[in-house]
């Protein structure tokens, strides 16, 4: 099944679920997603958080690719997201980390 990673702010968290904003190429969205579809998290500098969104065959993972990968697809405008983003999908280190810099 497809995945995506996703950079944003957590808005709220809670035990099964959290609410992310993350810019899209249409504009900046708020979005809730369960936390058993995140492959991957990575938390970075300035409380953002770096994710890898796996999808299954449910309705709710349907909504979310629809939405994530359809209708607002995560924007990375900068080298660093990109590198971020690139490191999430490969399974390789994100060096942009709270981790990495201590």
């Amino acid at each position: 099944m497809a995945e995506i990673a996703l950079i944003g702010k957590i808005e709220q968290e809670w035990n099964s679920t959290i609410e992310i904003l993350y810019s899209s190429a249409v504009d900046d969205v708020c979005l809730r997603i369960p936390k058993y579809y995140i492959k991957r998290r990575a938390e970075l500098r300035d409380k953002e958080v770096a994710l890898l969104i796996t999808f299954d065959l449910s309705d709710t993972s349907e909504f979310l690719y629809k939405t994530l990968v359809e209708q607002h697809p995560p924007l990375f405008q900068t080298q660093r997201e990109i590198n971020i983003a690139n490191a999430l999908e490969h399974g390789e280190r994100v060096l942009d980390t709270i981790e990495a810099e201590e």
